[in-house]
């Protein structure tokens, strides 16, 4: 994350590209990963993940679900500084499968 408490890991995970944004190949080395607050981005990011994503250079984490669209999420991403938005599965559902712009957002 970034800010105090840093920890130093490498990630690295399987993904499926959603529909919306800009095509592949998509490349991070160094950033920083930020879990959000809610998980879900149910009602907003709350202060602290926003003021974390401030200081740039960060990777937003959010878990799908409660609602949100996949597109609001990246959208909420977007709004708050993100370089990018990884979307975790914390279901049993069936993945991958395509994330698209269902709602026109």
């Amino acid at each position: 994350c970034c800010g105090d408490g840093s920890v130093n890991k490498t990630f690295s995970y399987r993904a499926v590209t959603g529909e919306f944004g800009p095509p592949p190949p998509h490349s991070f080395q160094r950033k920083n990963l930020v879990v959000a607050s809610p998980r879900t981005g149910k009602n907003g990011l709350s202060q602290s993940t926003k003021d974390q994503l401030a200081q740039g250079d960060c990777i937003l984490y959010m878990e799908r679900g409660d609602g949100m669209t996949f597109v609001r999420k990246a959208m909420l991403g977007q709004e708050s500084g993100a370089l990018a938005v990884v979307v975790g599965n914390n279901s049993s559902a069936s993945w991958p499968y395509v994330m698209k712009d269902s709602k026109d957002e």
